[in-house]
């Protein structure tokens, strides 16, 4: 019997630990949110997110909405991913699944409630930042990074709650 009792109380734990690791998606969870802007390069940019918990708030699942056909400029469902704590590693991944058969994976780092994605694309390391303002705001950068360092900025723009 004490070592069922103990067994539960190491899963409890387990559960508490992952669910603390992703709190800081708790503001981002039920709400619709909307980026607008421009790449370095001049062209609009304009995607929207949709976060909910799953598993019993042990993954997150997003949906992202964007451009998914770049000749006519269709928009519509563009990526699918998730993020968990993956605890023998002690970080939080990430996976997308895009609508082009790419997947993009890569670790999430929480600071306070700013959210780091660090990824590899297409040979490049990526870093896209959710920088916390406010419970409505968010500043959104993308960046490429060499050696850690920013090699290249590639946007910056604000992401607000839509609803």
């Amino acid at each position: 019997m004490r070592q069922v009792l103990i067994l539960i109380a190491i899963i409890h734990a387990n559960l508490l630990i992952a669910q603390s690791e992703l709190s800081a998606f708790e503001n981002l969870v039920g709400s619709k949110w909307e980026v607008v802007g421009k790449w370095s390069n001049g062209e609009d940019f304009r995607q929207e997110y949709l976060f909910e918990w799953s598993l019993d708030k042990k993954l997150i699942k997003v949906q992202t909405f964007g451009t998914t056909n770049m000749l006519t400029g269709e928009y519509g469902l563009r990526n699918e991913g998730i993020r968990f704590w993956k605890e023998n590693e002690e970080v939080i991944k990430f996976y997308e699944f895009d609508i082009f058969g790419g997947i993009t994976e890569g670790v999430c780092t929480i600071d306070s409630n700013s959210i780091i994605y660090d990824y590899v694309y297409e040979g490049l390391t990526f870093r896209d930042s959710w920088i916390f303002k406010d419970l409505n705001t968010y500043q959104y950068v993308v960046e490429n990074l060499e050696n850690g360092e920013r090699k290249e900025l590639y946007q910056t723009s604000t992401i607000t709650r839509k609803e």
